[in-house]
């Protein structure tokens, strides 16, 4: 990987004198653990100069958002299943200085100043959140195991011991990370998965967290009749429900592919919410089918691990310090329009080392974001349907 680089860029103009900065540029060996400081140090780069103790203003390049810098996390921190305040540290992380986004001024933008009637193009209504929050993140774990293998017609020995790395190394670790973050987090578990490692179901339900279905050894439900995708929907809720001790509400498919009849067949077997659809930022109700309406709290591939770590020998893998920088802009982004940030993970990848350390860094970043909720994927789920009815 080499030394450290810096890619050279100009703040924006201000007063004092100009600084070499780049956002995204600065990585190194095994960079996770300081990403965090890393993308607050970015950001205080793009800051134009100003007094001391000046808030102080500057634009985000990858975001393209005007970014003002607060020091001290303030009374402002992410907010509780039941509405408390997170507080504190996490052992081990380190709270950078913190910043809030604020609204861009771009082209065409309608602000006060210019006294026009009529609303701003870029104006957005946000939903209204629990506890005053004004907007939602879930972390959430697909417990793919050796499914993940085993539904791509691998049975080499060495290939299936990644997915069980993420049983027997990685879960626990999550848990412990969970569990002192004081975050309720959703696992999507295969029923083979259930099977075959019910140990692992019982310390995810011990520690408060749900469980949801992902089919039954990550079979692409695309890829199966009627009949058969049914079978697999019904086995998996019978395995769940035995494993967890109680009946799932959520459904996630194996890599987020849905065939024509899987909407209506979650309707029909009584499920709450999928989480599996791309088109949004905040969750929303499925049209009525089977005389049921699902939720739909959306999920994205830039939200989700694999596209940046998972080796098939067909991609290159990547360093984790910029896919932390991502996914942070993305949690403030979505943070700043009021939506729900839906993170993806999996053990056996999140779960190694270098990347461990971007998700407590990431764990803490949300904790400490001003009126953030964070909750269960079945939370935000009844929420969202008791706002609509």
């Amino acid at each position: 990987m080499g030394v450290a680089r810096r890619t050279a860029g100009r703040r924006p103009a201000g007063r004092g004198r100009s600084q070499a900065s780049g956002v995204g540029a600065r990585t190194t060996r095994g960079g996770a653990a300081v990403a965090l400081r890393d993308h607050a140090a970015a950001r205080h780069r793009l800051l134009s100069a100003g007094h001391q103790g000046r808030a102080r203003s500057g634009v985000h390049p990858a975001a393209g958002v005007q970014l003002r810098e607060r020091r001290g996390v303030g009374p402002g921190r992410g907010i509780g299943l039941d509405g408390t305040q997170h507080a504190g540290r996490l052992p081990g992380g380190r709270v950078a200085r913190r910043q809030r986004l604020v609204r861009p001024r771009v082209l065409g933008d309608v602000g006060r100043s210019a006294r026009t009637e009529g609303p701003s193009p870029l104006t957005v209504i946000a939903p209204r959140w629990p506890h005053g929050a004004r907007a939602a993140c879930a972390f959430t774990f697909d417990l793919d195991a050796e499914t993940l293998w085993l539904a791509r017609g691998v049975t080499e020995p060495v290939a299936l011991s990644q997915g069980t790395f993420g049983v027997r190394e990685a879960l626990p670790r999550i848990l412990d990370l969970l569990r002192q973050a004081e975050i309720s987090a959703s696992f999507f578990v295969p029923a083979w998965v259930a099977e075959h490692h019910p140990d692992a179901v019982t310390a995810i339900v011990a520690g408060g967290h749900e469980v949801g279905c992902h089919g039954d050894v990550h079979e692409r439900v695309s890829d199966l009749d009627a009949a058969q995708e049914e079978k697999i929907l019904v086995r998996s809720v019978e395995v769940l429900t035995r494993s967890a001790g109680r009946r799932p509400v959520g459904y996630r498919a194996p890599a987020w592919q849905l065939s024509e009849r899987t909407l209506a067949l979650l309707a029909r077997h009584g499920f709450e919410y999928s989480s599996n659809m791309m088109d949004r930022l905040r969750p929303y109700l499925h049209p009525e089918m089977e005389g049921r309406r699902l939720v739909e709290i959306p999920v994205a591939w830039v939200l989700d691990d694999a596209p940046f770590f998972l080796f098939t020998g067909q991609r290159a893998i990547q360093a984790p310090g910029p896919v932390l920088q991502a996914w942070l802009t993305e949690l403030d982004g979505i943070t700043e329009v009021g939506g729900i940030t839906n993170f993806t993970f999996h053990p056996q990848i999140i779960g190694r080392p270098s990347r461990f350390a971007c998700l407590r860094e990431l764990i803490e970043h949300a904790r400490h974001t001003p009126k953030l909720w964070l909750a269960r994927l079945e939370q935000i789920a009844a929420h969202t349907r008791a706002q609509a009815a």
